[in-house]
């Protein structure tokens, strides 16, 4: 009997520990969205840095050096700006054109293809994909053709909710992953990436668990820091650790 309440004195002041954990957690995302305008303004600033390089490239007689600025504003502008973003890349897209790069108009028609799911145009942007032949490419290349093609399926499934298409959508998706995964060294952060990915589709939810945590192992830039782990949230969720899908999330 004193084991017993040992055990649940014991637990409850892990919980207890846990709760204050994330509550901490949550000051802190306070403190940081009272700070938003600092963080826009750095931003802006960041931006503006690109912009003059890209309008110096303008004043140089090299077109891949015009179109390399214009991708480096998209890159810039993907996750803070949509309409900036696809700006910069058709503008980029057309200078691949004229320079008559199969490698260039691949790669650009590919970051199109994210920037279109990122807007909610799943259907135009595999129509976008499905335009490149991924022979063409590069195994880096490869790899980013596959995930995107694989995410397009995914949101897909996510949007129609109905189990009519949405097993297809998912089979396609998983598909696509194990091809991306092809052209990519294991351990890689890409490769935990898209396997992490696979298992949490498949519902494997401790295999994907095992897998974002070796992913945060790695030393991940902040947008793929946020990717694993708000994947480990809904994982940890999955598995009704809710203390935890709190902390990730």
């Amino acid at each position: 009997m004193k084991i017993r309440v040992l055990l649940f004195v014991v637990a409850c002041l892990s919980l207890s520990t846990q709760a204050q954990d994330n509550d901490s957690i949550i000051a802190a995302i306070d403190q940081a969205i009272m700070q938003r305008d600092f963080y826009v303004k750095q931003k802006h600033e960041e931006l503006k840095v690109l912009e003059k390089i890209a309008h110096k490239s303008l004043l140089s007689d090299s077109l891949v050096d015009i179109q390399k600025s214009y991708i480096d504003l998209y890159e810039g502008y993907k996750a803070f700006r949509y309409d900036t973003a696809y700006y910069y890349l058709e503008k980029a897209k057309n200078i691949a054109f004229r320079l008559k790069d199969s490698t260039l108009i691949s790669e650009a028609k590919i970051k199109e293809g994210f920037i279109l799911i990122s807007a909610g145009l799943f259907t135009e942007a595999l129509d976008t994909l499905n335009s490149i032949n991924p022979s063409h490419l590069d195994s880096s290349g490869k790899y980013h053709y596959f995930y995107n093609r694989a995410r397009a399926y995914f949101d897909l499934a996510d949007y129609n909710d109905d189990t009519r298409f949405t097993i297809n959508y998912l089979r396609k998706g998983i598909f696509n992953l194990q091809e991306a995964l092809k052209n990519v060294n294991e351990n890689s952060s890409e490769y935990l990436k898209a396997s992490g990915l696979k298992a949490l589709k498949q519902q494997d939810w401790r295999q994907a668990k095992s897998i974002y945590l070796q992913w945060l192992n790695q030393e991940l830039p902040p947008q793929l820091f946020g990717v694993a782990t708000s994947s480990l949230s809904y994982v940890y969720s999955q598995l009704d650790n809710h203390e935890k899908a709190m902390k990730y999330l």
